[in-house]
């Protein structure tokens, strides 16, 4: 016989049971608030960044929406005097879900980080430059002359100096 609340025949939910279905049911409406929170941070918003006036359109005035992280490809370029820079950011946006190419040196310094993506990508530069590398990068047009090794990317992220 089967002592109640381990499993037995009485239907009965364990505890454990119980704990782990409310935090899933937890888990599920932290991420729909969460998602709710980046949909009405873009709508109706512009932003502009410093060095480069940069629009930022919402999904109400027809801007597109971010992709699932599956959906892009980033590339990202050590452009500090920090060595793995780029492949902190690699290792990062990775775990996220993102499709990661090789990381790779910039050649030169900059100030800051900043994220490029190719139009049709602006939802994703934002989600990226916010949740995915963070620390202040700011969004910036992809550039017509991308670094080298930038050609099946979606997005580029530039990690720069602090």
């Amino acid at each position: 016989m089967t002592s109640p609340g381990r499993g037995g025949s009485g239907g009965q939910a364990t505890p454990s049971t119980l704990r782990g279905a409310a935090l899933i049911g937890l888990a599920v409406i932290v991420g729909i608030v969460g998602l709710q929170i980046l949909d009405d941070s873009k709508r109706g918003s512009s932003a502009s960044t410093s060095g480069s006036q940069v629009s930022t359109t919402s999904t109400t005035q027809g801007g597109p929406a971010p992709h699932a992280p599956a959906q892009v490809t980033v590339k990202a370029y050590n452009a500090s005097d920090v060595q793995n820079a780029a492949r902190s950011v690699t290792d990062k946006l990775k775990a996220l879900g993102y499709n990661m190419l090789e990381p790779a040196n910039y050649g030169s310094t900059r100030k800051g980080t900043a994220v490029q993506c190719r139009p049709g990508y602006e939802g994703d530069a934002k989600a990226l430059s916010v949740y995915g590398v963070g620390n202040g990068a700011v969004v910036e047009p992809f550039p017509s002359d991308p670094p080298p090794g930038s050609d099946s990317a979606n997005c580029v992220v530039i990690v720069g100096t602090t």
